[in-house]
Formats: C-alpha cells, sequence, structure tokens
C-alpha cells in the first residue's frame, strides 16, 4: 500500500496491527517504509532504529535505513536520487 497504490495511511494500520502480534526487523521495515511514505520520517527513523538494534545485515533494510536517513539530512530531492 506504500508502493504504486500509494495508500499509506491503510500501509501504517495494517503494519500497526502486525506490530501488535509480532516484533522483528521486518514488520519494523514495513512500518517505517508506511510512515515515510506518509511523510513522518521521524517516526519512520525510530522505527528503523528498532530493527537496526538488532545488528541487521539485510540489504534491501540497511537501505530502506539509509533513505530515511538521508531524508532528514538532506531532504526529499537528495533521498529520490
Amino acid at each position: 500500500y506504500s508502493g504504486p497504490g500509494h495508500q499509506p495511511a491503510k500501509a501504517i494500520a495494517i503494519a500497526e496491527q502486525e506490530l501488535a502480534r509480532r516484533h522483528d526487523i521486518f514488520t519494523y521495515d514495513c512500518y517505517a517504509q508506511a510512515l515515510a511514505a506518509a511523510g513522518d520520517y521521524t517516526k519512520a527513523e525510530m522505527q528503523m532504529q528498532k530493527a537496526q538494534a538488532t545488528g541487521v545485515k539485510d540489504p534491501k533494510i540497511l537501505a530502506h535505513a539509509h533513505d530515511i536517513e538521508m531524508h532528514l539530512k538532506s531532504g526529499p530531492e537528495v533521498a529520490k536520487r
């Protein structure tokens, strides 16, 4: 829902439901991506920090974390490159 269909509110709702059931790195990543799609990069970064606290090495999750970090540091025009 945060991809081509761009329904970030629905993606957030689904991710929050999943987080109520499980607290794994992939769910935190999905939640962070939904928050980022909705424009809440500060909260997205907090969720990515939870995933990264586990020492995750998954390249996709690390790329998502990097994109969020770059957006917060430099603004959306740099993060999209």
